[in-house]
């Protein structure tokens, strides 16, 4: 009988292998490394995450994420590194605003401020995903940021150095 349990043991463990195998072939790759980051997480990184969560508190909880998620995935932990900065966010939502107001089909001769701005979103994240600057959370200094970026004189080597791709 005691034969007859073992192998049943193995079966199951075998089966639970494909079953996880299966699945694991319907996720994309960034899905499959966010699964295993979190599953190489210690329990208080895990329960501090649910915590965030829970208390909708993005900025800590993309903090810790991104500490998770750059020991499996140090890609996509830079892409979380950017969400976490409120420059970047708010160059991008501004950025989609004036693209919505038809500002995208304009020049760089006719409306400098848009593309100073479309210059310092993209640079912004690029600087951000080569750790070449820090994450950026205050927002009066945000404003004087994006004041300085939008202002026609502002050159495009001004703006990467506002930006921190220097």
């Amino acid at each position: 009988m005691s034969n007859l349990n073992g192998r049943l043991h193995k079966l199951e463990r075998q089966y639970a292998r494909e079953a996880e195998a299966a699945e694991e072939r319907t996720l994309t790759a960034p899905e499959i490394a966010e699964r295993r980051a979190l599953e190489r997480a210690s329990y208080s990184e895990k329960l501090e995450l649910w915590r965030y969560h829970e208390a909708e508190d993005e900025a800590a909880y993309l903090k810790l994420w991104e500490e998770v998620l750059h020991r499996e995935a140090p890609t996509l932990a830079a892409d979380v590194r950017v969400h976490r900065d409120l420059l970047w966010r708010e160059l991008s939502a501004l950025e989609e605003q004036w693209d919505e107001e038809g500002r995208r089909h304009s020049t760089s001769y006719s409306d400098p401020a848009y593309w100073n701005l479309r210059n310092a979103e993209v640079n912004r994240m690029h600087a951000l995903q080569l750790g070449l600057t820090e994450v950026i959370e205050d927002e009066a200094e945000v404003m004087r940021i994006i004041e300085t970026v939008i202002n026609s004189d502002t050159t495009v080597t001004e703006i990467w150095h506002i930006v921190g791709r220097t």
